[in-house]
């Protein structure tokens, strides 16, 4: 969350410059923001999925809050740093050309007359007086001295284009298109293995586990084997295989999801066998019994024991919601067929065959 916050505190300088634009046409760029900046977070988020509804909307208010006060301190800075340029206090910096001395001293006095006048008619100064000035008026007469011109006085009118009610519309509106944007990418962070996302392929997921695959890092995917469906799973150990084939299993089955709001089950699955392959194939034939009788697919795993001879895991399920979710096939039954485990270049892999 914090790093997230400062990508959107970094992203508010680009946005507090472009929601000046004209006819409030820059508030569509906080939407497209929100949008991009949110598929980005699901990216790195979604291995933490599911996520619920309230903890979502808790993410996006944060962020989109945070957003929107960086945009308005960026806002702040920009017009205290542009309060003196032209055509503002033209008379001043004409006067300090002809008496050969640097035009810019004009606007560095602009600045700090502004932030005195908003420090003594808008306490506290600084962006809570901005915010109370703009809101009131958005206009300003500052006047500048002590340039060297023999006590000369020089006075301006300033006006921001966004004031008043119009400026509290503004920042509304682009608040909500922040929440909107967020709430709406990364939305199937509520689902434990969503189908597509805004900015990714359909096939997203089978393309990170290939990435995945030629990293090194842990995966599972799954290939075709004459008239049967097969499972490869690479980790680092034996849990995270078992726990790799275990996804690997619902890929094959399809593209599962949960209900929103849908209650979660643990259960304790303890297994023993003589070989870790029949382990492996005991393991996935209780996973698949509980998926086709409960209509329960496992989401998080914590494994208590797991070696040669035993496996004892907490699994949490999450219900599957058939109207949302897209099948892809009906596994019957894990086989012996092919089975193996195998450790490989300090890493576990494990193959099997389901029947479907």
């Amino acid at each position: 969350l914090g790093l997230a916050a400062a990508l959107l505190v970094a992203l508010g300088w680009l946005l507090a410059r472009l929601v000046w634009l004209w006819l409030y046409f820059g508030l569509f760029f906080f939407l497209l923001a929100a949008i991009l900046g949110g598929s980005v977070l699901f990216r790195f988020l979604r291995e933490t999925r599911p996520w619920p509804a309230a903890r979502l909307a808790r993410w996006s208010t944060s962020l989109a809050l945070t957003a929107t006060a960086s945009v308005i301190g960026w806002e702040y800075r920009y017009i205290r740093g542009t309060i003196g340029d032209a055509p503002l206090f033209a008379d001043a910096r004409n006067a300090l050309i002809a008496a050969d001395q640097p035009h810019t001293r004009a606007s560095d006095a602009a600045t700090q007359a502004f932030r005195d006048k908003l420090r003594s008619d808008y306490p506290p100064g600084g962006v809570p007086g901005y915010i109370r000035w703009v809101c009131a008026s958005g206009r300003m007469e500052l006047s500048i001295g002590d340039l060297g011109l023999g006590g000369r006085e020089f006075r301006s009118n300033v006006t921001v284009d966004h004031r008043g009610l119009g400026w509290l519309f503004r920042t509304a509106v682009a608040l909500a298109f922040l929440w909107l944007g967020l709430w709406w990418s990364m939305w199937d962070l509520r689902l434990p293995a969503p189908r597509v996302n805004l900015i990714d392929p359909e096939e997203a997921e089978e393309l990170e586990q290939a990435e995945r695959r030629e990293m090194g890092d842990p995966c599972h995917f799954v290939f075709d084997h004459t008239a049967d469906i097969g499972i490869e799973a690479h980790a680092r150990d034996w849990p995270g295989a078992l726990e790799e084939s275990a996804r690997g299993l619902m890929a094959c089955i399809g593209y599962l999801v949960s209900p929103a709001g849908g209650r979660g089950e643990l259960r304790r699955i303890d297994l023993q066998a003589a070989t870790r392959e029949d382990l492996l194939h005991d393991w996935l034939a209780e996973l698949l019994f509980c998926f086709e009788t409960a209509r329960l697919m496992p989401v998080r795993f914590k494994f208590r024991r797991a070696d040669e001879q035993r496996i004892v895991a907490d699994v949490h399920f999450r219900p599957v919601d058939p109207d949302n979710s897209r099948f892809r096939r009906e596994v019957k039954a894990v086989t012996y067929h092919g089975i193996e485990v195998s450790e490989e270049k300090r890493k576990m892999v494990v193959r099997v065959i389901v029947d479907i």
